[in-house]
């Protein structure tokens, strides 16, 4: 794979921005003219904490895509959720109506929803159910690795998991009153229940992922048991073992993401 970093300026951000990207390449052969073709794309998502430079810098995600006609976009939202934060920056509108085109235009990535697909872990991997759920007729599948289901667990385990001093801060600035979050724009329930409203033939299909000795794990299975009962007609993968909220799980998990969306 062929890695790039671009750095552009966002509408929605009102600043620049930057996004790692790996691009298909044939190592060991003359360049040929692709200048025609559209790549499917795989939007892989950060945690809190960390930046587009994550998941090249901690995981083998480089060895594991490299030759398939594939691109890999790794954008950043700092700390912001992924989503139009009650009082930040509009990173949903910047991740849903910018950053594809922006894809499109320097990499010849496709807009088709079939070759669409985002994924992330714990802050990313609600993002990727945020989005995906938010925007169905845009991605074919969500991956969601460690996933802050909901803002009420976050703060529960937050201490656990972060020293900054002002994570509590950062999570009301994102989400308003975090426990009052239910029902609310930014609850992943109420984003399937409205899912539910349209064709099942419409729905992302998802897969879920968390290690037994994650904080996180209670949460996601509740999510995971709530899922299963409401949305029957879900092509939905839920898997649990052995693991921590770390890089170890994480890079574990790309091979089974990669063969769950067919990529």
């Amino acid at each position: 794979m062929a890695l790039a970093e671009l750095n552009f300026f966002s509408y929605y951000l009102g600043m620049n921005t930057s996004v790692m990207a790996l691009l298909p390449e044939e190592r060991g052969m003359p360049i040929s003219d692709d200048s025609h073709k559209k790549y499917p794309v795989l939007y892989l998502l950060h945690g809190h904490g960390d930046d587009q430079t994550g998941w090249i810098r901690k995981s083998m995600l480089e060895l594991k895509v490299r030759d398939r006609e594939l691109i890999v976009v790794m954008p950043t939202t700092h700390r912001g959720f992924y989503i139009n934060g009650k009082h930040g920056y509009r990173y949903f509108d910047y991740l849903a109506k910018e950053l594809p085109r922006a894809v499109g235009n320097f990499f010849h990535g496709s807009l088709e929803r079939k070759d669409n697909y985002i994924a992330g872990l714990s802050m990313g991997g609600y993002g990727a159910l945020y989005l995906a759920l938010s925007c169905p007729e845009q991605y074919a599948g969500a991956a969601a690795l460690s996933a802050a289901v909901t803002p009420g667990a976050v703060l529960d385990v937050g201490s656990q998991m972060f020293s900054v001093p002002d994570f509590r801060e950062n999570i009301a600035d994102c989400f308003g009153c975090p426990e009052q979050a239910d029902g609310s724009e930014y609850d992943l329930r109420q984003k399937c229940l409205d899912l539910k409203k349209r064709d099942a033939a419409d729905w992302p299909k998802i897969m879920q992922s968390i290690g037994t000795e994650d904080p996180l794990y209670p949460a996601n299975l509740e999510f995971s048991r709530w899922l299963k009962q409401e949305m029957p007609g879900l092509e939905y993968q839920y898997t649990q073992a052995a693991g921590n909220h770390d890089w170890i799980f994480w890079d574990s998990q790309i091979d089974p993401v990669l063969r769950f969306f067919g990529l």
